[in-house]
């Protein structure tokens, strides 16, 4: 098949395809790129006219973009982008990247309020997150900045109330907490009854965009059927080696994760670790806190290598190209 039709096929591939083309030749490598580029650029430009810009200001104070927009460029599907923009920033580079995004006369944005957030107030609002700063953009969409009680940007992801949105974009990398289940349209989610009404309008959205939301990984039975089955009835099977136990502690750069940067061959990985920006410096390991209250055979709820008993979350830091995970204790008054 010519490299060109080849090509025009990588535009309608899934993002799993676009990144596997990227390995076979320079010349179609570089197209993958260059698809992998658009993408992010249009999930900006869905907001502001020079979506550049923005990422620069994303870059210099170590922001991200999480919620449905991550989504919609994990699934390559811009119709899932939404009306409102989630950035993740840490509370030590909030109130200047919150300045900057208010005086940057090229983003055109305006400041429309702020709300100082507990821990009492609806789950719509990203968790671990105190203040959220909402600007207008010039076409009439949003822009919510997310300033966190915590030194991670990617804590507030890892606690969504689904996996769906469990992603992240940064301006040099991406990440999926579980493609198995995002790639296919599928997702663990808590009960409705649990939430606030916004978060029974965001499980519409999903159903609307074909998604199959479970509350626990057994319930598709085609998992269950590729591991050990439990040796008591009333437990079951431990998904852990597919890394689907709700149980099971998590990072970003296990092998059930999708971590990988834009660009293959010019990607500084030791500036990106000095910057600490992402995939290094302060990430999070997690287990999920629903879809597995029974519990399974295995013994990631009690013994699990990677997180205590209990804890949900707990801040990480990345460290090598190779990520590794190595758990510790970050101050936030810290210059991490």
């Amino acid at each position: 098949m010519p490299p060109e039709v080849i090509a025009t096929v990588a535009d309608f591939c899934d993002l799993q395809s676009v990144l596997n083309l990227r390995l076979t030749s320079s010349e179609l490598g570089e197209h993958a790129e260059n698809v992998l580029d658009a993408d992010r650029r249009a999930m900006l430009r869905h907001f502001v006219t020079d979506a550049e810009i923005l990422w620069e200001h994303f870059e210099n104070y170590g922001a991200v973009v999480g919620g449905l927009a991550a989504l919609s460029f994990v699934l390559r599907d811009a119709s899932m982008l939404p009306d409102s923009l989630d950035v993740f920033v840490t509370m030590d580079q909030a109130e200047f990247l919150e300045q900057m995004l208010d005086e940057d006369p090229d983003l055109d944005l305006r400041l429309t309020g702020t709300v100082d957030r507990g821990p009492s107030q609806d789950f719509i609002t990203p968790r671990h997150t105190s203040r959220v700063a909402t600007f207008l953009c010039p076409n009439g969409r949003l822009l919510k900045l997310c300033t966190l009680s915590t030194q991670s940007v990617l804590d507030p992801i890892v606690v969504a109330p689904t996996t769906a949105l469990m992603n992240w974009v940064s301006p040099h990398a991406f990440g999926c907490a579980y493609p198995t289940l995002t790639l296919k349209r599928r997702a663990l989610s808590g009960s409705i009854s649990a939430y606030a009404p916004g978060v029974a309008a965001l499980y519409l959205v999903l159903k609307t965009h074909g998604f199959e939301r479970m509350r626990s990984p057994w319930c598709w039975p085609e998992y269950a059927a590729l591991v050990p089955p439990s040796k008591r009835t009333w437990f079951k099977p431990c998904l852990s080696a597919l890394f689907l136990c709700p149980q099971q502690g998590r990072f970003f750069g296990d092998e059930g994760s999708l971590i990988n940067v834009f660009d293959l061959q010019s990607t500084n990985h030791d500036e990106l670790r000095t910057l600490h920006q992402p995939p290094y410096g302060v990430s999070v390991g997690w287990r999920l806190w629903f879809g597995g209250q029974r519990g399974c055979d295995g013994h990631c709820k009690v013994r699990d290598p990677l997180l205590p008993e209990g804890v949900v979350t707990v801040a990480a830091v990345m460290v090598t190209r190779r990520i590794q995970f190595r758990a510790t204790f970050v101050d936030p008054r810290a210059d991490v």
